[in-house]
């Protein structure tokens, strides 16, 4: 392993703290009824206090933000969505342990894995960009410029058709 896997490992660490952040803002400009649900533990959340991360007003991991998701926009609740949170997961409490001490690194395996990873994270991070443009203009009811993102929008539109031929697939 060389130092530039290395530095691939810190840039894919800030990169699932983006995604982390855009689902958290994105979750944040749902209704009040969502945000009350008591079992999504959210009450607080607000675009305001994205980055605060005091768990004791709410438990804002990867893993209960992506249920919140699952349970109010069902096309979300997928293998490949639950494929990330299981890589992310992996990533964060496990891969020192299951990749890098053993006494011969299977470079092969782990770059795999940080690919499969970052494609994931990369993927994800462009759908809830396009869904927090068009949460943007039906809030600002075209007072806000999401000028920067609106090119996202065609990441979420794609994912969802994507989604919905996959969904199809697997009740025929």
């Amino acid at each position: 392993m060389n130092e530039l896997n290395y530095a691939s490992f810190g840039k894919l660490l800030i990169k699932l703290q983006f995604l982390e952040t855009i689902i958290k803002l994105f979750i944040s400009l749902c209704n009040s009824s969502v945000k009350e649900n008591k079992k999504y533990r959210i009450k607080e959340l607000s675009s305001r206090n994205i980055l605060d991360n005091n768990t004791e007003k709410t438990k804002q991991t990867l893993g209960q933000l992506m249920i919140i998701i699952k349970s109010e926009i069902p096309n979300f609740d997928n293998a490949e969505f639950k494929e990330l949170l299981s890589k992310r997961n992996k990533f964060i409490h496990s891969f020192h342990k299951e990749f890098l001490s053993k006494k011969e690194i299977d470079e092969k395996e782990v770059t795999k894995f940080i690919e499969k990873l970052w494609s994931l994270t990369d993927k994800y991070t462009k759908v809830f960009t396009g869904l927090i443009s068009i949460s943007a203009k039906s809030i600002g009811k075209g007072k806000v410029s999401v000028e920067e993102i609106e090119e996202d929008e065609k990441h979420l539109y794609n994912y969802l058709i994507e989604n919905s031929k996959q969904t199809a697939y697997n009740n025929d």
